[in-house]
């Protein structure tokens, strides 16, 4: 297929262990999706996961992308940075 640039990517699905409500990311610990995020600031970025890993709160630093919306089996959180 043809080459897409990470710029130009409209939405991009993302796993995770845990999300909150203010659209945080626990993932694996190697910053890899927070990376690849950067290149992709146009994309709208869902976290997907099930709803026992919806926590209320997750530590955020910097770097740390946020997620748009989080979707679970039992809701879609929208968040205001979308």
């Amino acid at each position: 297929g043809e080459e897409v640039f990470p710029g130009e990517i409209d939405v991009v699905i993302v796993p995770g262990l845990a999300f909150d409500s203010s659209g945080a990311r626990l993932g694996q610990g190697g910053g890899w999706y927070d990376r690849v995020l950067q290149m992709m600031p146009r994309a709208t970025k869902i976290g997907v996961g099930f709803d026992c890993q919806m926590v209320e709160n997750l530590p955020q630093e910097a770097h740390d992308i946020r997620m748009n919306l989080v979707v679970t089996e039992g809701r879609v959180v929208r968040l205001e940075n979308l």
